[in-house]
């Protein structure tokens, strides 16, 4: 049973004396239409009026990737086949870019499809996150986009004479955003994006008083003030929200102040500075590659680990053994000195009071990289599968429709063959009796002469024969005349023999 239903989304536009949270963007999710889908399901608003309850905490998905125009788009429901613990299955690999929160205004509405059949929707509301840039940046760009929901295993329904899954009860289980190349099943299901032009400049107006109020643009000097405190939050990496989740507000400091704070953030905050230091490092190790026996380009070195001055790896080429390569970083930049690689062995001693230190033996970025190969190689060969399955399909879906034709134009010809002899019948009929019938005469019978069989036809022509020879001969029948017999007397001797027959006869 297909458990996916075609949804609407639809950016909202800002309420007045409502409180902007800049966390979500708000959107209105069509979700699914009453009665019958395209997928071969059937919806009783009873039925989902009782799974409107479900909708609370729903998560927002989508799987994101290039599309077929080479832009960064939504794609699919997307699933992998993996293999744990020895068995093969499909694993969901969507990621959540929001959520259908449990006041989320759900509610009955009609909509006019593109179709043009009206149709009864549920809607409600949702959020989208706007922490990650590639959803936001996809609603902003495409004012369209398709949408369709999950439903949940545990669902109740039975097929019915038409053919058609009809739902008793069920439970959503996710909203997934689908891309360019992805049709869903239901009619106008779309993602439609609007935007307000008064509340654009609204909010921009918003940003501009914020930022003034922030940085103090109106006091004497002010710029030159939020020019110089710039500068130094990009000196030092960071930025406003970095700060101000370290409750620190750069208004409080003069330039002076605020950079003495920014040098005293970056000795003690470690962690920071190591991550990035260890981004850069890995970023330079990864420039160094080459092309094995099969042409495929590989990665010369692993990252595992790196010291003060120097960077461990393992060496691909080398049955990947461990090395060593001095490093070192001139302001942001990293430089390594592959030239100066070393073997590297592995010394065991104790740990100093107070030092955290964590030593990786083999590359974290190697295992991740062979899972990920081996995750895709899984993924090409079960869309592979489905190709070939695919592909075979619409093979016989095409021979179906080419003999569907084919049938179709011999029923035609067929058809009017048989109109064609039939009229030839017809006046091959007509003119048989043409001689005996005036043209006034056949022409009532050929009007109505689709309604009879030929041979019906041809007993209604002989009547007509029969009955016009019957009123000729009544017209011209003559009386009867009498017989007349003329008797002549002879006498005895001159009747003939004698009068023989006279003699016999008065006898």
């Amino acid at each position: 049973m297909d458990k996916f239903v075609p949804v609407i989304f639809q950016k909202l536009n800002t309420y007045e004396n409502e409180t902007e949270d800049t966390r979500f963007l708000k959107v209105k999710i069509w979700l699914m239409h009453t009665g019958k889908n395209l997928n071969g399901t059937y919806f009783e608003r009873s039925v989902v009026e009782n799974s409107i309850n479900t909708l609370a905490n729903t998560p927002i998905l989508a799987y994101i990737e290039d599309n077929s125009e080479g832009e960064v788009d939504f794609s699919d429901h997307r699933m992998v086949l993996v293999k744990e613990d020895g068995q093969f299955k499909v694993k969901y690999i969507g990621q959540a870019i929001g959520v259908i929160p449990s006041d989320n205004n759900a509610k009955f509405e009609n909509r006019v499809c593109d179709d043009g059949v009206e149709r009864e929707f549920l809607t409600c509301e949702g959020l989208v996150w706007t922490k990650w840039d590639d959803p936001i940046d996809i609603f902003s760009r495409d004012s369209i986009k398709f949408q369709s929901m999950e439903l949940h295993d545990d669902y109740e329904g039975e097929w019915m004479d038409d053919n058609l899954f009809h739902f008793t009860s069920f439970k959503f289980f996710g909203a997934c955003a689908l891309g360019k190349d992805v049709l869903p099943a239901m009619r106008s299901a779309t993602i439609e994006v609007q935007f307000s032009y008064d509340n654009m400049f609204k909010e921009i107006q918003e940003k501009i008083e914020q930022f003034k109020h922030i940085f103090n643009l109106n006091k004497e000097g002010g710029s030159q003030i939020v020019n110089e405190k710039l500068e130094l939050l990009t000196k030092y990496s960071f930025t406003e929200e970095d700060l101000k989740q370290k409750n620190i507000n750069i208004e409080d400091f003069s330039v002076e102040e605020l950079e003495t704070k920014l040098q005293e953030i970056t000795k003690s905050d470690f962690v920071l500075v190591a991550s990035q230091l260890k981004d850069e490092i890995k970023s330079e190790l990864y420039k160094d590659y080459f092309y094995d026996e099969y042409g495929y380009k590989s990665r010369s070195y692993w990252y595992v680990d790196h010291t003060e001055n120097m960077v461990i790896a393992e060496d691909t080429k080398d049955n990947y053994r461990l090395v060593g390569f001095p490093y070192s970083v001139n302001g942001d930049i990293v430089e390594i000195d592959f030239e100066s690689k070393k073997r590297m062995k592995i010394v065991y001693e104790p740990i100093e009071d107070n030092i955290d230190m964590s030593f990786n033996i083999t590359s974290k970025d190697k295992v991740e990289y062979e899972l990920n190969i081996q995750e895709k190689q899984l993924e090409q060969s079960f869309t592979k599968e489905k190709e070939t399955v695919t592909n075979k399909l619409n093979e016989v879906t095409k021979k179906f429709t080419t003999l569907e034709e084919e049938v179709k134009s011999l029923r035609e010809f067929k058809e009017l063959k048989i109109t064609e002899e039939r009229v030839n019948k017809e006046t091959e009929l007509f003119d048989s009796f043409s001689a005996e019938l005036t043209e006034e005469e056949l022409q009532p019978l050929k009007e109505t002469a689709s309604e009879f069989t030929l041979e019906q036809l041809e007993e209604k022509l002989f009547t007509l024969v029969g009955k016009k020879k019957a009123n000729f001969s009544k017209q011209h029948k003559k009386e009867k005349q009498p017989i007349k017999i003329e008797v002549k007397e002879y006498k005895e001797d001159s009747l003939p023999y004698g009068g023989i027959f006279s003699k016999y006869t008065q006898e």
